[in-house]
């Protein structure tokens, strides 16, 4: 795979000819909004699931929020005469091209996991030790307890949230923002790097550690949709990746004194 990987990277940063996808203002419009709702939304995410339904209000409002962001690209991209397509990277030509992509999407998201459980042990986000383990697990539920489902609607919802999640980032971030990065940069790494950032700047509410795994997260999602020149593999793991942690945290949070 490595060997597969460097001449389109190498390629990419090449390519000074790369266009932007939008204007620098309809980007910067969609920077200040996604870091607006980073950083206000955390303390009233919290407070409106303590209402009745709130978090199955949380789910819904949060894919409308998604939807709406893709909408604001959408019409950006439109007036440069580009295409979602375009953005996605295509279609799939045949049943072989699904295989590839699905197979990618599963090794991707098995190395990310275990390089994430690295990632964390140098960060001291998890520990070996129980007891540190426990305390871990008590402060995660104090800051991400409120998004964990409970019950079979919001189970529901939350599926479709993580699906959501999957297509609209993966637009939002590789597509979109770090195709215009390349443009502005002429330089594929400096647009993994910078999409990556504004990724993991985009979940304030998890706190600053979690922030500095989702940025590398961010990146290693931008080098695959740069190797792949698609986003469908990225798409596939990042869905897979939201619906398992979720499902992850609901046991953790059986387990939290």
């Amino acid at each position: 795979m490595a060997t597969d990987l460097a001449p389109p990277l190498q390629h990419a940063s090449s390519q000074s000819s790369a266009k932007p996808v939008a204007s620098a203002l309809h980007t910067l419009g969609l920077i200040a909004a996604v870091l607006a709702l980073s950083f206000t939304g955390a303390d009233r995410m919290a407070a409106n699931v303590a209402r009745p339904h709130g978090r199955l209000i949380l789910y819904v409002a949060t894919i409308a929020v998604e939807w709406v962001i893709v909408g604001y690209i959408w019409m950006g991209l439109k007036r440069r005469g580009v295409g979602l397509r375009d953005v996605i990277g295509g279609k799939w030509q045949s049943a072989d091209d699904v295989v590839v992509d699905v197979a990618i999407a599963i090794g991707f998201w098995v190395t990310w996991s275990f390089l994430a459980v690295v990632a964390s042990l140098l960060l001291r986000r998890a520990s070996l030790d129980p007891a540190q383990t426990m305390g871990r697990i008590s402060e995660i539920k104090k800051t991400l307890g409120f998004i964990v489902p409970q019950g079979a609607a919001e189970n529901a919802a939350f599926i479709a949230l993580t699906l959501t999640a999957g297509f609209c980032e993966e637009v939002i971030y590789r597509g979109y923002l770090q195709q215009q990065f390349r443009a502005w940069t002429h330089n594929i790494w400096l647009a993994i790097v910078a999409q990556g950032v504004l990724f993991g700047a985009s979940h304030g509410y998890q706190g600053w550690k979690s922030m500095t795994v989702i940025a590398i997260f961010g990146c290693a999602f931008g080098v695959l949709a740069a190797w792949r020149k698609n986003l469908r593999p990225g798409m596939m793991a990042h869905a897979w990746q939201d619906l398992f942690t979720g499902f992850v945290l609901k046991i953790v949070m059986k387990l939290a004194p």
